[in-house]
């Protein structure tokens, strides 16, 4: 069974999966950048606001290189393949280049790991 959320940032919805994996789309045809998309994704998981959020997205992975990895070629094409990981305090979080990105605890099974409380 999954749960479907409208989110407040630049994504179209999210879901967390029965696993636990928070599942949220970037659309590549809208105004916002890849890597502002992963911020709000990442301040919608962990229930804070954005400008908030308790982590800087250069101190994990270099924004734009995360926005011209999975940007258009120069002929206008789309990359396809490929996908790119960092980890956020105890989350593991994957980009790929079809846009989906996801935050996934890095727990062992079995274990309750809920978010960093604040």
């Amino acid at each position: 069974m999954t749960q479907t959320t409208t989110m407040q940032g630049p994504t179209q919805s999210s879901y967390v999966d029965q696993y636990g994996v928070y599942h949220a789309h970037y659309d590549p045809t809208g105004a916002a950048k890849l890597s502002t998309t992963v911020i709000h994704v990442l301040a919608d998981y962990f229930g804070v606001d954005v400008t908030d959020s308790g982590f800087v997205l250069n101190d994990l992975i270099d924004p734009d290189a995360l926005d011209t990895l999975f940007g258009r070629k120069g002929g206008g094409d789309p990359r396809v393949g490929g996908h790119v990981g960092f980890h956020l305090w105890d989350y593991e979080v994957t980009v790929y280049s079809d846009g989906e990105i996801t935050v996934r605890p890095m727990y062992s099974a079995g274990q309750v790991h809920p978010a960093p409380s604040r």
